[in-house]
C-alpha cells in the first residue's frame, strides 16, 4: 500500500464541496485515481485558511510521526497569519488572510470578547490594515524557499518523495528565472511590482534585482524539478465555483487530473 500525504490550504481541503475531502472528485482524490489507481492510502492534514508557515510545521510533525511513500504540499498565497488571541476556557482564535491571491486586502472579522478586552471588527480591520503595511513580498517568498530546502532534505532523509503544488502562490511565469541583462520593462509583471520600478531609477532596480535573487539562491532556490505547477497556480486555473467562492467540482477533477499528468510528465 502507498502511503500519501497531502498538506495545503482550503483547495486542499476540498473547501467549497460537498463532503470536502472525502468527496470522490475533490483534487487529492482525483489525483491519486489517475496516477495512483487502487493502491494507496491518503492522509489529507490540509486546512482551510493555513498559513505557509501552519502548511510546513504540519508536514514536519506528520513526517516525524510515519513514513510517508509520497507527499505533496500545496503553498498558498501570503501573507497570512494564524493567530491564537487571549488565554480562555472557550475557543478563541482567528485565521485570517491579510490579501488574497488576487492581492486584495480579505478581512472579514467579527466581535471576539475576551476576559481583558473586546477586539471589535473594526479593531481587527485597522490592524490588518496597518500590518500589511509591514510586509514584503520578497522576504515571505524567502520563508518559504528555506521551508522547501528543509522539507526537501528531510525527505532525502526519509526515503520519501516529495512535491509541491501551487495552490494560490501569486508569481507570474519565469519569475524565478534570473536575468543578467534587462531593462526594467523586460521584467515580470510581479517582478516590476516588488522592485517598484515605476519609483526607481535604473540602477538601483538593477541593485534591488540582484539583491532579491541573491537572497532567493541563499535560501536554498525554488527546487523547480519538485513542483507540478511552478507558474500555473490552481487560482488561475479554476472554471467554477463552489460554496464561499472556492473551486467547484469542476475545477477540483481538472486540478486533480492535471497533477496526475505533470507527476507523469516528470517520471519520464
Amino acid at each position: 500500500m502507498i502511503e500519501i500525504l497531502f498538506s495545503g490550504c482550503s483547495f486542499f481541503a476540498g473547501t467549497g464541496l460537498p463532503k470536502e475531502k472525502s468527496n470522490y472528485d475533490q483534487v487529492c482524490n482525483v489525483f491519486c485515481s489517475e496516477y495512483f489507481h487502487d493502491l494507496y492510502n491518503i492522509t489529507n492534514i490540509a486546512k482551510s485558511g493555513n498559513s505557509n508557515l501552519s502548511i510546513y510545521l504540519s508536514v514536519v510533525q506528520a513526517m516525524s510521526q510515519k513514513h510517508y511513500d509520497y507527499i505533496f504540499v500545496g503553498w498558498t498565497t501570503y501573507p497570512r497569519y494564524n493567530y491564537r488571541l487571549g488565554f480562555e476556557t472557550y475557543e478563541f482564535g482567528i485565521r485570517k488572510n491579510l490579501t488574497s491571491g488576487a492581492g486584495r486586502l480579505a478581512i472579514a472579522h467579527q466581535d471576539h470578547n475576551s476576559h481583558i478586552m473586546k477586539y471589535s471588527k473594526k479593531w481587527f480591520e485597522d490592524f490588518g490594515k496597518k500590518y500589511s503595511l509591514l510586509h514584503q513580498d520578497p522576504w515571505e517568498i524567502v520563508s518559504l524557499l528555506e521551508y522547501i530546502a528543509v522539507l526537501t532534505d528531510l525527505s532525502n532523509q526519509l526515503k520519501t518523495k516529495i512535491y509541491f503544488v501551487n495552490n494560490l502562490c501569486p508569481w507570474d511565469i519565469d519569475f524565478f528565472e534570473r536575468k543578467d541583462n534587462f531593462l526594467p520593462n523586460e521584467l515580470t509583471d510581479y517582478t516590476q511590482k516588488l522592485l517598484d520600478t515605476i519609483t526607481r531609477d535604473d540602477n538601483e532596480i538593477f541593485k534591488l534585482y540582484h539583491m532579491m535573487h541573491d537572497a532567493f539562491d541563499q535560501a536554498g532556490g525554488i527546487k523547480k524539478q519538485k513542483w507540478l505547477n511552478l507558474y500555473n497556480s490552481f487560482f488561475n486555473m479554476q472554471v467554477d465555483c463552489g460554496s464561499d467562492h472556492h473551486p467547484g467540482i469542476k475545477s477540483q477533477n481538472n486540478f486533480g487530473k492535471y497533477l496526475a499528468q505533470q507527476l507523469n510528465n516528470l517520471q519520464e
